[in-house]
């Protein structure tokens, strides 16, 4: 790093490894700035991102947040996700939408960062989501429809930590239990649904299949949440990978 170091830019190093959470946090201590941005290793930055995000923050003083469109890759192909509220509130929107976002998306005004404490350290995944869902009670967000940031997807980003997913999972939904329970019925589907995937990923059929089954009992697409109980009660693991990664080519290759 010693060529890259000036004035401008800081090489900080933790003694040992604590996670993406506290590596953010520190920086944040260490800045200076009244806006924050993040950019994770594997992810790329638009030249204007950074301009665009200033210029939107610092026109209205009631933003928080403000986020841009991703462009995420995939084997060579492409898709563009945009975050789009429509008629809902930008909290009501993330509740329900049932996933995270990406960090390198989203610039953050400093003193609200500052007020909801930063990333949750304990939160093995979804810090990102977690994070928005903390600041946007204290003030308002917008998104640049132009994808700014390219998200790389790879394939170890598919198969993920199931562990870690699931965990974070179980936590976002007591840590949010009254927001989802009087607005967020639908992201708490999402998230069980998620759950229940992850523990078929990772070769637990049985507390997968009683999660679709629950669903079943309790929410309207029962066809699907049926189908994959009985996938994870015929142990067809590696059949529902593969449905996945087709899903995912099919999606960047449109």
């Amino acid at each position: 790093m010693s060529p890259l170091a000036d004035d401008q830019i800081h090489y900080i190093e933790h003694d040992q490894n604590r996670g993406a959470c506290a590596a953010r946090n520190t920086g944040v201590k260490h800045s200076r700035g009244s806006l924050i941005a993040f950019l994770d290793d594997a992810d790329l930055w638009a030249p204007s991102k950074l301009e665009r995000q200033v210029g939107a923050m610092l026109s209205d003083e009631s933003l928080c947040l403000c986020l841009c469109s991703i462009s995420e890759a995939y084997r060579g192909g492409h898709r563009i996700v945009r975050f789009d509220p429509g008629s809902h509130s930008y909290h009501d929107y993330f509740l329900n939408r049932g996933s995270g976002v990406t960090c390198s998306a989203i610039m953050v005004n400093r003193l609200v960062y500052e007020r909801v404490g930063g990333f949750d350290e304990d939160l093995e995944s979804y810090q990102d989501l977690d994070l928005i869902l903390r600041l946007l009670p204290l003030g308002n967000a917008n998104s640049i429809e132009e994808p700014l940031v390219t998200y790389q997807l790879a394939d170890s980003g598919i198969s993920k930590n199931h562990g870690k997913k699931i965990r974070g999972i179980d936590r976002l939904l007591i840590k949010f239990d009254a927001q989802f329970e009087t607005s967020g019925r639908d992201g708490r589907t999402h998230f069980l649904e998620d759950r229940a995937d992850h523990l078929l990923l990772m070769g637990s059929y049985a507390p997968a299949a009683s999660q679709y089954f629950d669903l079943v009992r309790s929410e309207s697409k029962k066809l699907r949440y049926a189908i994959k109980g009985l996938i994870a009660v015929l142990h067809l693991g590696l059949v529902f990978r593969i449905v996945l990664r087709a899903k995912a080519l099919a999606k960047h290759y449109r």
